[in-house]
C-alpha cells in the first residue's frame, strides 16, 4: 500500500507557488572595506539596496530559474512598504499587497571585507504590529486568492499580532481549497504549522532541535518524526556541510562544494526557492535537491540575501554531490 507521500508524489502535476509572505523588509548592505579614521565612525564604500525577508528572497532565485508560476502575497505598510511595493514591480515579482497602518521595517547588514576582519553583521528590526482587523484581512484576502492546486509558501518571521494559531488557519484555508503546504520558519510557529502536516518542511539543524527537543543527527529520530506528523518532504540543512532530506522512504545527502564564503545570509531562502523549483515540476527528488544546493552556493558565494545570477547558480550545480544512506552528511557531527 502506498503511503501518503507516494501519492502525493504520483498526483502532482506542475504547481503554482503562492508565497505568504507576513513581514517583508527593506534592506540596505553597507560594504565596509578600510579601517575607520574615527574609531565609532564607519564609512561603507558603496551600499547595495535590496527588497528583503524570505519570501521576497524565495521569489527572486525562482525568477532566476525561469519560474513564472507564482505569485506573492505581501503584508505593507508605510513609506518602507511602498519602496518594497515599487521594487518589486520593477524586478517583475508578481505580487498582491495587504496594506496596514503601522510602517514596514528597514534592515541593515555591514559587510566587513577587510581581510582581518570579514563577514557580516546583521541588525534587524522587529517589524510592524498588526491588528485584529488586519490580520483577518489578511486570511480573507489569502482566501480569496488560494486555489486548488497551489503550493502555499510559508516562510520567514510574521508580524507581531499575526499569531501561530493565524498561520494554522492559513494552512486550513489552503487545505480546504485544494491546496499544500511548504513551510519554511521557526520556533512557535514551526510548531504550529508541522500540526498541518506540510507536503515540504525545510529547517536548519538548530531550528528543528531548538523547537522540538530532537537530535537532528540521529536519522532514526528523523525518520520517525517525518512518519509521525505526516511530513511529505523533510529537509533539514547544516550550513556548509549540506543537507538531509527524508522522504517515501529515502534518506538523500546533499553537499555543496567547501566554500571560502563570508556571506552566508540567504542561502537557506536560495536553498527552499530551488527545493520548490524542482518540487512543483514533480523534478526527481534528487535533481531538485541539487538545484538547492546550487543556488543556496551561489548566494553564499557573494553578499546580498538571494542575490544570485543564473551563471552562478549554473557554475555550482554540477559541483553538488548527491548519495543516498544514512551517512553522509549525519557522520561526523
Amino acid at each position: 500500500m502506498k503511503n501518503n507521500s507516494e501519492r502525493r508524489m504520483e498526483s502532482r502535476m506542475k504547481r503554482r507557488l503562492f508565497i505568504v509572505n507576513l513581514n517583508p523588509c527593506f534592506d540596505h548592505w553597507i560594504l565596509l572595506d578600510r579601517r575607520p579614521e574615527i574609531p565609532d565612525v564607519m564609512r561603507g564604500e558603496a551600499v547595495v539596496h535590496q527588497i528583503d525577508g524570505k519570501g521576497l528572497n524565495i521569489a527572486r532565485v525562482l525568477g532566476i530559474l525561469g519560474c513564472t508560476d507564482y505569485l506573492c502575497l505581501n503584508v505593507l505598510g508605510g513609506s518602507v512598504g511602498r519602496i518594497i511595493a515599487d521594487k518589486a514591480r520593477t524586478i517583475g515579482i508578481p505580487a498582491v499587497n495587504v496594506w496596514i497602518k503601522e510602517e514596514s521595517r528597514i534592515n541593515t547588514a555591514l559587510i566587513h571585507r577587510r581581510d582581518e576582519r570579514r563577514g557580516v553583521q546583521m541588525i534587524n528590526e522587529s517589524g510592524p504590529s498588526i491588528t485584529a482587523d488586519e490580520a483577518a484581512e489578511i486570511k480573507s484576502v489569502f482566501s480569496k486568492l488560494v486555489r486548488s492546486g497551489d503550493t502555499v509558501v510559508v516562510s520567514g518571521s510574521a508580524p507581531q499580532g499575526f499569531e501561530p494559531e493565524d498561520l494554522r488557519e492559513i494552512a486550513r484555508i489552503a487545505a480546504r481549497k485544494g491546496a499544500e503546504l511548504a513551510v519554511d520558519i521557526a520556533g512557535e510557529p514551526l510548531k504550529a504549522l508541522v500540526q498541518e502536516r506540510p507536503a515540504v518542511l525545510k529547517v536548519n539543524n538548530q531550528e528543528i532541535h531548538l523547537a522540538f527537543g530532537i537530535d537532528p543527527f540521529d536519522i532514526d529520530t528523523l525518520k520517525t518524526f517525518q512518519n509521525d506528523r505526516g511530513i511529505g518532504q523533510f529537509t533539514i540543512t547544516y550550513g556548509a556541510r549540506g543537507s538531509v532530506t527524508v522522504t517515501c522512504g529515502r534518506i538523500i545527502n546533499v553537499k555543496p562544494p567547501v566554500l571560502e564564503a563570508d556571506y552566508a545570509v540567504g542561502s537557506g531562502d536560495a536553498f527552499f526557492a530551488g527545493c520548490l523549483f524542482g518540487y512543483t515540476r514533480s523534478m526527481e527528488i534528487t535533481e531538485s535537491l541539487r538545484i538547492a544546493a546550487a543556488c543556496g552556493a551561489a548566494n553564499a558565494a557573494g553578499f546580498g540575501a538571494a542575490l544570485i545570477t543564473r551563471e552562478e547558480y549554473e557554475t555550482y550545480l554540477p559541483r553538488i554531490s548527491v548519495t543516498e544512506g544514512a551517512y553522509g552528511v549525519l557522520s561526523g557531527r
